[in-house]
């Protein structure tokens, strides 16, 4: 039995906030940037099926639009459950987006 994975993302017709047989786990936050810990920490995680996160045209990580409208959801969604303001949030992730 898989240990059910932190998320505070809000609901999405888009993506799930569980992970279910067949959904990859995606970080809003990224390894590139050394995000990705915190992002899995503090529940900025997704779950999505592999076409939808890496492989079709409209896919998280071939569509820019979809990327940065993720960002900015995640540094909403991560102030507002946190309490946190967008100055606490560029401390800790090193950018802002909205």
């Amino acid at each position: 039995m898989n240990k059910e994975e932190f998320c505070i993302m809000p609901p999405s017709k888009y993506y799930s906030t569980k992970r279910y047989p067949g959904l990859e786990r995606h970080e809003i936050f990224e390894a590139r940037t050394g995000n990705r810990d915190k992002s899995i920490e503090d529940g900025l995680v997704i779950f999505l099926p592999p076409e939808k996160h890496r492989t079709e045209k409209d896919s998280i990580h071939l569509a820019p639009k979809k990327w940065i409208w993720l960002k900015e959801l995640g540094e909403k969604t991560w102030c507002e459950y946190y309490g946190k303001t967008k100055e606490d949030f560029r401390k800790r992730y090193g950018r802002n987006y909205l």
